[in-house]
């Protein structure tokens, strides 16, 4: 503290000292690359109070001073250098910079910055950092932060692992993804830094907060005293929730545009949604078809049904050892044999076999699973028609893979085609997946909800009480997910057949949507950028508070501890609010007619169809008023 004041000392002498030179005339790109460092000084100050002036992103001070970012950060002089990092916290508190300005300005702030020895510059790359991330620029920082774990200088190491805790308990694990740092913070554990050693400790920790037991499963090159360590630390924390207290600048317009803005209310408190992290995140994707043999399609093709399984079960058990598949190896042919097995080998220990491996496929490749989706989906509804329970498990265990891995859009025709199979188990089975798929996604559009009520509706009907069942509980399903007034016109032709309707209530209340776990906060007081007025015109709008000082359980001080920010960070740390969901109920044709009808009286509706341009302005000017009542 001494060393810090007496230098903050020192640099007010030394400006005195020199207070009969002035750089005023100079212009201000002049005095930004002038020798003398005072004269930049100047320049950052005054640029500062510029940036700080601008309303918005499209004030043109910030296009014709964004070629300079780079100077603001790389000084020589560390006087000049906290006034460059103040102008460019003004500078991102309102304006915005690309993706290649951000990649190639984080790796100088992180190496030039975070390791100083003077606190606040550290702070103020910091919070630099932070304001990068607010802009969706969290890719640049996080690759810059793991290129500063690998910095000779221990300094910057340790401050690389800290910002990365901080980014991290500001932002949550949705926004800053670990992986990256996770890999090369392990090792650091038995750095010879002590510094190092202990932020290395503080990252990790804070991971498990986010992600839970998904994190574990890294932590197998560990050595046992540190992990014992490590699990210590963990079994602190228990099954708290941790929120993020620091927002995307697009979360924060998106809310504000919405008018839904946090202030001042003793309302009940509102729910925040917390998703779990995935451990599939974690892993490495691996290429399976490199370690497959180089007889594996000839195998596939053996006459011998015993060969053909045991090449399947390779492949299944390949699969099952790296669940994260590697999406630029080429799976076009393994899908491709795969599916015209399911289809026609006569072998139902080899369908079974090549059904586990599809849905493996499925799940290791995720959403680049797609391309392959829609030739398989057709095969695998079909094989339905199988009477043995363990194909027809294999198949469900494939069909709702598959699924997972596109949209309802690109799968509806073929589910629509199945559920009006001539074969009672496609049909029992397709409206089964239906009743699983619909718990846990979203609810149907109007336009593939009709696609998928008609055959439903027809099946209700049949002589086959299994057929009857499914149906029933996928029309149950439906009506939970869409609300039964969104259902109701698209199942009249059976609304007052009681029998029918009491089977699919019956479902629908047994139905139980998967949904994500939730915590529950207090609410705050007024946003601050929000003025009052806007604040005073949604008194009832519920709202996140960010957490206060007193919640330290649940926080971990990294060694380069986070401080008060600079002033300037109030015009973008606006806490999110939760944004309640409205439901809307789709009206039927006759239903807006009448609506219409109660509000704008026929004669004006006949004068809107009038061919005098007068007499429709008058009716516009008519419905116009009628609608502001």
């Amino acid at each position: 503290l001494f060393i810090i004041f007496a230098c903050d000392y020192n640099y007010t002498l030394i400006m005195a000292a020199d207070g009969d030179e002035d750089f005023s005339k100079l212009s201000l790109e002049e005095r930004i690359v002038h020798k003398n460092w005072k004269a930049r000084v100047s320049a950052y100050e005054a640029l500062q109070k510029q940036f700080s002036a601008a309303v918005d992103d499209k004030d043109p001070i910030f296009a014709k001073y964004s070629g300079y970012l780079k100077n603001f950060v790389t000084e020589s002089n560390v006087f000049a250098l906290e006034k460059g990092l103040d102008a460019f916290v003004a500078f991102l508190t309102t304006g915005i910079i690309s993706v290649k300005v951000a990649g190639n300005i984080c790796p100088l702030i992180v190496q030039k910055c975070l390791g100083s020895t003077k606190k606040k510059i550290v702070e103020k790359a910091q919070e630099l950092l932070m304001l990068l991330i607010e802009l969706e620029k969290q890719e640049a920082v996080l690759n810059a932060l793991v290129e500063g774990t690998q910095n000779k200088n221990p300094k910057v190491i340790s401050g690389s692992l800290a910002t990365a805790t901080v980014a991290l308990q500001l932002f949550g694990a949705k926004v800053i993804t670990v992986k990256s740092i996770l890999k090369v913070a392990l090792p650091l554990l038995e750095h010879r830094d002590k510094d190092v050693r202990e932020n290395s400790k503080i990252f990790i920790v804070e991971c498990f907060k986010w992600c839970g037991s998904a994190f574990k499963s890294q932590l197998e090159s560990v050595k046992p005293i540190l992990l014992h360590e490590l699990e210590a630390e963990f079994a602190k924390f228990g099954s708290e929730v941790p929120l993020p207290t620091r927002y995307l600048r697009s979360q924060v317009q998106a809310a504000v545009s919405s008018d839904v803005v946090a202030c001042e209310s003793s309302e009940p408190v509102a729910a925040v949604v917390r998703e779990e992290v995935d451990a599939w995140e974690f892993l490495d994707p691996v290429n399976v078809v490199a370690k497959l043999p180089s007889n594996f399609f000839d195998q596939l093709k053996s006459s011998k049904w015993l060969e053909r399984k045991e090449i399947l079960d390779m492949l299944a058990t390949l699969i099952k050892a790296n669940p994260r598949l590697d999406p630029s190896a080429q799976y076009g042919d393994i899908v491709s044999e795969l599916k015209n097995i399911i289809n026609k080998d006569s072998n139902v220990n080899v369908v079974i076999a090549a059904g586990k491996c599809l849905a493996g496929l499925a799940l290791g490749l995720r959403k680049k699973f797609a391309q392959f989706a829609t030739m398989c989906i057709p095969v695998v509804l079909g094989k339905f028609k199988e009477k043995k329970a363990t194909v027809v498990g294999a198949m469900v265990e494939a069909i709702d893979a598959i699924a997972k891995t596109v949209s309802l859009d690109s799968i509806v025709e073929d589910i629509s085609q199945a559920l009006s199979n001539k074969n009672p188990g496609v049909k029992v089975q397709t409206a089964l997946f239906l009743t699983r798929y619909f718990t846990s996604t979203a609810p149907p559009n109007k336009k593939n909800l009709k696609l998928l009520i008609a055959p439903l509706v027809k099946a209700i009907g049949e002589s086959d009480v299994e057929v009857r069942d499914a149906a029933a509980s996928a029309i149950g399903t439906l009506m939970k997910t869409v609300g039964e007034s969104t259902l109701k016109p698209f199942i009249a032709e059976i609304a007052d057949d009681h029998l029918k309707m009491n089977k699919i209530k019956e479902f629908s209340e047994k139905c139980s949507p998967v949904e994500k776990q939730q915590s529950v906060v207090d609410k705050p007081s007024v946003v601050p950028g929000i003025s009052s007025s806007n604040a005073k015109a949604c008194e009832s709008a519920p709202v996140v508070q960010r957490p206060t000082a007193t919640a330290k359980a649940r926080v971990v001080k990294p060694v380069v501890k986070e401080t008060e920010l600079p002033q300037s960070q109030s015009k973008s740390t606006m806490v999110v609010p939760a944004v309640k969901k409205i439901e809307e109920n789709e009206l039927t044709d006759e239903d807006s007619a009448e609506l219409v009808s109660s509000i704008i009286k026929g004669d004006v509706l006949k004068e809107f169809e009038s061919s005098i341009w007068k007499d429709r302005l008058a009716a516009l000017e008519s419905i116009n008023t009628a609608s502001c009542r």
